[in-house]
């Protein structure tokens, strides 16, 4: 890198601060992580090691890392040229692209230094855990303040149709989990049967490029997961939403290597309302304190307005998914 060095701030990044870094003849992604004494999590850690991972296994369908700079949680990486997908339809070979580099990432499960790899953000091995992992976030935004008019609306939701919403399909759910037949679900999946998942994972998290390829971005809860669980947040996640005639396929194609498909299938439909659940929970991340700081962190806009947006936001997705 020579001559003088430019920071542009870049418009996206919903946890952290997120530049293009210029000097007279390369381009960088540089990024600032968010960091807070009530979010123990390493985001800087946990995308640098995983890109570092894939990209020493010769994925290079993902940014390659260049350096990390740890006492000031600082992430330099390849800077990638490209369109998002905000506003563009989702096509099958897009969603090929998705299953193709979920495979890419997976054929190297089995590699040593998989095995240093740390477990995803939330990651679940158990039906139990699944339901565990909710019930906390739904008991946070249960605790919305309403000390606000938006506040006020934003309760009035949760406890009138989100909560209830999650107690008729939790209870569904512990019944299945109470049969015989069942019985097994309350054991951890083998290792054999966990993926490395880039968690977040979906087309906001995507890059299209002029050769017409997709590239992926941001992986800071990557790591060990239930695939059945990423199978869900990639259809789940309302940003940019996975036609629904491309799931079926989608599946078929990311599951390409592993032993027990059926079973993942069939944890995956089961699973499937409760992240809805999930994902509603997460819209309503504004609300709550450190995540509301994060967001601010990386965004800096207008506090009170992006909570009326993400309010009418998620009202939507639940009377698309979950009202009955």
């Amino acid at each position: 890198m020579t001559g003088d060095i430019r920071l542009h701030a870049l418009p996206c990044g919903g946890n952290n601060r997120v530049f293009r870094l210029e000097s007279d003849n390369e381009s960088f992604l540089f990024k600032s992580y968010f960091q807070h004494i009530n979010d123990p999590r390493d985001r800087l850690k946990t995308e640098y090691v995983f890109s570092q991972f894939l990209w020493n296994n010769g994925v290079r369908t993902i940014p390659q890392p260049i350096a990390k700079y740890v006492e000031q949680s600082w992430g330099l990486y390849e800077f990638i040229e490209g369109l998002s997908f905000s506003g563009e339809k989702v096509t099958k070979e897009h969603v090929l692209s998705a299953a193709d580099f979920f495979r890419s990432i997976n054929q190297y499960r089995s590699n040593i230094n998989a095995r240093h790899l740390s477990a995803a953000s939330e990651a679940c091995f158990s039906m139990e855990g699944h339901i565990a992992c909710l019930e906390q976030r739904v008991a946070r935004v249960r605790k919305i303040a309403k000390n606000t008019e938006i506040g006020v609306q934003t309760q009035s939701f949760v406890q009138n149709s989100l909560y209830p919403a999650w107690i008729q399909i939790k209870s569904s759910l512990e019944k299945k989990l109470q049969n015989k037949k069942c019985s097994e679900w309350s054991n951890n999946i083998s290792a054999k049967d966990r993926c490395l998942s880039p968690s977040d994972f979906g087309f906001h998290n995507a890059i299209k490029v002029k050769s017409g390829g997709v590239k992926f971005i941001d992986f800071e809860y990557a790591g060990w997961d239930d695939p059945a669980k990423m199978i869900c947040d990639f259809f789940c996640q309302p940003e940019i939403p996975v036609p629904a005639d491309t799931h079926t396929f989608f599946q078929q194609k990311a599951l390409e290597g592993f032993y027990n498909t059926d079973a993942i299938l069939h944890r995956m439909t089961t699973l499937l309302p409760l992240y809805r659940i999930k994902w509603c929970c997460i819209m309503l991340n504004d609300f709550l304190s450190v995540d509301s700081q994060r967001r601010l962190f990386a965004k800096q806009e207008s506090h009170e307005e992006r909570q009326r947006l993400q309010l009418q936001k998620v009202q939507n997705y639940f009377s698309q998914y979950l009202h009955n």
